[in-house]
């Protein structure tokens, strides 16, 4: 998941999304450009909902990288699952 922040946010609102993340797992990286801000969540992020993130006045766009259900995905487990009846 890739968090962009708007231009001018304070770094104590900074500190408090990540701290959100970091309670459910999961790992902030920051990458701090010269017009833009950005960090990137590394850990199991489907149970964040995104819109969560997104309603916080400092977040400017909320991205998905990874599929909601990976863990049950083809890539995961590309056998065919058989259920006997």
């Amino acid at each position: 998941m890739i968090i962009t922040l708007r231009i001018g946010t304070e770094e104590k609102e900074i500190k408090k999304i990540q701290q959100y993340f970091i309670d459910r797992g999961c790992q902030c990286k920051d990458i701090i450009g010269v017009n833009q801000r950005i960090f990137g969540v590394i850990g199991d992020t489907s149970k964040i909902d995104p819109k969560t993130i997104e309603a916080n006045k400092c977040v400017a766009n909320v991205t998905r990288i990874a599929v909601p259900f990976k863990k049950v995905s083809r890539q995961f487990h590309p056998e065919d699952t058989v259920v006997e009846v």
